[in-house]
């Protein structure tokens, strides 16, 4: 699917992908607006990464995107310096819901210190940082616990996968307890009606930095509303519309809250958050 923008219909819009060290070609259907599709057949479809290159051809002139040039893939005179390019993966694959070094700028938090910190396997950790809960983090007044909360919509990202959802039985958390002494941190998941599931799992100092939970341990919770609702007296649970139950598949947002006890207000808590998956 593609959006193409033009002051008018272009004459031609076409698919080219590569297959095979040769390119194939599709045209693409307009079936909204600017909206543009074609299917690439299943038999062109293997597990890797599927590049390709798109051509709005419009009064003789054809240009191949995402370049902008004027020329078609196959040409003599084709050249690229960009081409599209989606990972293509099988339904057993991992669905992963949260990678910290392209998606921490998209979480919805109460703020705190944070910052992106290189890993030396080279994977990147959302490094987060409590000076004093005290004053930065929600008073539940039922529990007597400070949270620290953050939610992220990972809709988009499992956009093509979502039929896969329902076959996964794990909920993976890559995590790392920098701090001092151990850490709570609930993990969520809710659904497009607010529904919401959630486990808990304690941060310790001994090296562990994936934890894994069975899908089937994850208790009926409440989504946590970000950002907080004013004046602070009103609800900061929300329970899922008409009281429904949590449906896998239609899940789309993750959320993260460290619970830490009233006794350790005023400690300094630090974690770091690097990717969080479905297998």
């Amino acid at each position: 699917m593609a959006q193409v923008a033009f002051d008018k219909y272009p004459d031609e819009v076409r698919l080219h992908y590569h297959i095979n060290g040769t390119f194939q070609s599709l045209p693409m259907t307009r079936t909204v607006g600017f909206t543009y599709q074609a299917e690439v057949p299943a038999a062109d479809i293997m597990p890797g990464f599927l590049e390709y290159f798109i051509t709005v051809g419009h009064d003789n002139t054809v240009l191949t995107f995402p370049d902008g040039t004027a020329t078609r893939p196959g040409a003599w005179d084709f050249y690229y310096r960009q081409v599209y390019r989606t990972r293509v993966v099988g339904p057993d694959f991992p669905v992963v819901l949260f990678n910290a070094a392209e998606d921490y700028d998209k979480v919805l938090r109460q703020w705190a210190p944070a910052r992106l910190s290189p890993r030396p396997d080279g994977r990147g950790a959302w490094e987060i940082h409590l000076q004093n809960p005290a004053t930065t983090c929600y008073y539940d007044s039922a529990t007597e616990n400070y949270w620290y909360a953050m939610r992220y919509c990972f809709a988009e990202r499992v956009n093509g996968r979502k039929a896969d959802l329902g076959e996964k039985t794990q909920l993976v958390l890559r995590v790392r307890n920098v701090g001092t002494g151990p850490l709570t941190i609930r993990i969520g998941l809710a659904d497009s009606q607010g529904h919401t599931v959630w486990h808990e799992v304690v941060l310790n100092k001994q090296g562990n930095d994936e934890y894994r939970i069975p899908l089937k341990d994850l208790q009926t919770g409440k989504l946590i509303l970000l950002p907080r609702g004013y004046p602070v007296f009103l609800p900061l649970t929300f329970a899922g519309a008409d009281g429904g139950n949590f449906k896998l598949p239609e899940a789309e947002n993750l959320e993260w809250v460290v619970v830490i006890p009233a006794q350790n207000k005023n400690q300094p808590h630090t974690w770091q958050l690097e990717q969080v998956w479905l297998e």
